[in-house]
């Protein structure tokens, strides 16, 4: 009762608060990693509590900092996280370190990461595909809509190049992309959560989930579905950033990966 009342209140009557800038929070290749394959593509994660739509510079450095690649990339975040991503043209130099760097536009904190590739290239996923498990949807009923706001877990599949993100397809209508992405952790685990502006009264949510490559291609896509919990209405803003701590209540990001 605490965990549901705590989850309303964050998402019912918080006033959102002055949201922080969108900040890089995981790459792939991750910082420090080895025998990257040659072929794959770099990839960002950025993050903020509230999104945004942000503009960035991204670059691909070798180890004297000369920029080898490069570009210019504006994104929409909904909710909390999106997607920059570079496939340097012909690939990289094999068995050499190299940089990513990112930039914003606004002049916020660069990012730089740098990595070594090795001599192979990307072997993928070779059909496998993540489980999803949509753990926690509630609706509130905000300014005569219905918004849900939800929590899901999804558990990688096998990735021989140490390269996948995993995503939730974005429900928008009209929208072809990611309602979020995340990397996972080292046990294979991501947690994501974020909210949607459903039609009418909602009684069961479902979302799809798919793994991205290290060159960026998707598995195929997973569902689960759960019934949504109706928590009420209200004439405030949802404060997805008040969210993500409640959510962090449930206990998502440290419960034992499944025995599968």
């Amino acid at each position: 009762m605490l965990i549901a009342t705590a989850l309303s209140t964050a998402f019912a009557y918080a006033l959102a608060a002055p949201c922080p800038p969108l900040m890089v929070r995981d790459t792939r290749p991750a910082l420090g990693q080895a025998d990257v394959p040659t072929d794959a593509r770099l990839a960002a994660v950025l993050y903020g509590d509230c999104g945004g739509t942000g503009t960035y510079l991204i670059e691909l450095l070798d180890a004297d900092g000369a920029v080898l690649h490069s570009d210019t990339q504006s994104v929409t975040v909904p909710d909390m996280s999106g997607l920059l991503t570079l496939s340097p043209d012909g690939g990289m130099t094999p068995n050499a370190e190299h940089v990513l760097r990112i930039t914003p536009e606004d002049g916020g904190e660069v990012s730089e990461v740098a990595f070594t590739t090795g001599e192979g290239l990307v072997e993928g996923l070779g059909g496998g595909t993540p489980s999803l498990s949509l753990e926690y949807a509630s609706a509130t009923k905000i300014d005569g809509l219905w918004t849900v706001a939800w929590g899901a877990r999804i558990d990688a599949a096998a990735d021989p190049d140490g390269l996948s993100l995993v995503a939730i397809l974005s429900e928008e209508e009209g929208v072809d992309g990611y309602a979020g992405v995340a990397a996972p952790d080292g046990e294979g685990v991501a947690v994501l959560y974020g909210s949607q502006v459903v039609s009418g009264r909602p009684k069961e949510l479902c979302l799809d989930a798919v793994q991205l490559d290290g060159l960026g291609a998707e598995s195929d896509a997973v569902e689960s579905c759960l019934e949504v919990d109706r928590q009420g209405c209200s004439t405030a803003p949802a404060a997805p950033g008040l969210l993500a701590a409640a959510l962090a209540l449930l206990g998502l990001r440290r419960r034992a990966r499944s025995t599968r």
